[in-house]
């Protein structure tokens, strides 16, 4: 789409609207997550417990909902690294535009919450702007960012279609987010040609390395050989030693559709035999989605967030994804700095949710899940199929429907003579 045509349809939208106490509206207290789950039995460190193992924690919900709680387990690992995470920044560019306050405060909560949740980059999906011609909505954007510039975080952005103007193309994304002003930073890996419309970046965070490569909008971008995913292609082989990620910003198509669209299906017939990919990433299309690809070389997944239009086009929320190799999982969270709250207006499944990823040893497989636990409650569930003698760690997860938190890792061995040799039986999952 042209830009004109973007501007122009969004036109009428742009114009401010009445605030919800301002009409006269109540509003609705935010949905409070469960609190961590407590654990029950058997003890953390446990020793020659019978099996099958009865696995108990206590959920307890703020809000007095009721909670499923799921279970996970596998054969005692080796430690894993830290936690850590990375945050995504969802088309801001109602707040470039009108805004400047909620885009300052989503920075602003990157920076006073990098220690506390161990914030190692941040990805900006694209639009960081609604009028590319815009310099003031630039120096907005520039402002923003330079917050979590000052205080050493890493971060990338990726161009989107309203970050590319008219007559003079990305030129305005150059000249505040260009090649000079990563250059010498010891986590930017460099550009595609001679601007920084599609570059990438390199960085290492639990004990984990990373490269993250950012492909500019491109909707002609529907067929191969491709210069940029050529270019692309050659990162993900020479850098086969890293975990990779993508951030292009039309990655899934509009509303609830898993669907690829036509230049991210592209993207990923390009790249999707390097084992080494496992998550893309974009924005552009209300408001959330997911889809998960098995191949030969691995799971991929594709995730889609853009709240531009909730809230009467101030809804603030960041895409927080807390990496967490001890459970071998990615916990997303949306979550508002300028509301206080989670995304809770369609459920878990596509704003805050788990991804199984494996950073350290086996996955963790699901054991299984008690369904209906009171606030206050405890779930309690058998685990078989244990060996003799043998180590195994385990962690739950509880969610009111909305929201979910999740516990430590805990672990016990089983009663009897250990194995002469080393089995892995597989769970009875459900």
């Amino acid at each position: 789409m042209l830009l004109s045509m973007a501007n122009a349809a969004h036109a009428e939208a742009r114009t401010p609207l009445a605030t919800p106490t301002a009409l006269g509206q109540a509003i609705t207290p935010a949905n409070l997550a469960p609190q961590t789950p407590a654990l029950v039995a058997p003890a953390d460190g446990a020793t020659n417990l019978s099996v099958p193992a009865e696995l108990s924690v206590t959920v307890t919900d703020p809000d007095n909902n009721p909670m499923d709680v799921t279970f996970y387990g596998r054969p005692r690992q080796a430690a894993g690294g830290a936690d850590f995470s990375m945050v995504a920044i969802p088309d801001p560019q109602y707040y470039a535009d009108l805004y400047p306050s909620i885009f300052t405060a989503q920075m602003q909560w990157v920076v006073d919450n990098q220690a506390a949740n161990n914030i190692a980059y941040v990805a900006g999906l694209g639009d960081s702007v609604e009028i590319a011609s815009s310099v003031s909505e630039w120096q907005v954007a520039d402002s923003a960012y330079s917050l979590i510039e000052a205080a050493g975080i890493p971060f990338g952005l990726a161009v989107g279609n309203h970050d590319i103007a008219l007559l003079n193309g990305t030129t305005n994304f150059n000249n505040y987010f260009g090649i000079s002003r990563f250059t010498g930073r010891p986590y930017f890996g460099g550009p595609y040609g001679s601007n920084n419309d599609n570059h990438y970046d390199l960085v290492t965070a639990g004990g984990m390395d990373f490269i993250i490569i950012y492909i500019k909008y491109d909707d002609s971008m529907t067929s191969l050989p491709n210069p940029v995913l050529t270019w692309a292609d050659g990162l993900l082989t020479s850098y086969s030693n890293r975990r990779a990620i993508v951030v292009s910003h039309n990655m899934l198509e509009d509303g609830t559709s898993t669907a690829f669209s036509p230049q991210a299906q592209t993207i990923y017939n390009a790249l999707s035999a390097h084992s080494n990919l496992f998550l893309m990433m974009g924005g552009h299309n209300d408001i959330a989605s997911r889809r998960t690809d098995i191949s030969a070389s691995g799971t991929i997944y594709s995730m889609k967030s853009d709240y531009q239009n909730e809230d009467q086009l101030q809804s603030g929320y960041l895409r927080i994804m807390r990496f967490s190799p001890a459970h071998n999982m990615i916990f997303i969270r949306t979550y508002s700095p300028t509301q206080a709250k989670d995304y809770d207006e369609s459920g878990p499944d596509q704003n805050n949710f788990v991804l199984p990823y494996a950073m350290s040893g086996d996955e963790f497989q699901q054991i299984g899940t008690v369904t209906g636990v009171a606030s206050g409650g405890t779930a309690t569930l058998s685990w078989p199929g244990l060996a003799a003698g043998a180590s195994y760690e385990w962690y739950a997860v509880a969610t009111d429907g909305t929201d979910l938190s999740w516990s430590d890792v805990w672990s016990f061995t089983t009663q009897g003579p250990a194995p002469a040799y080393s089995i892995y039986l597989p769970f009875m999952l459900k």
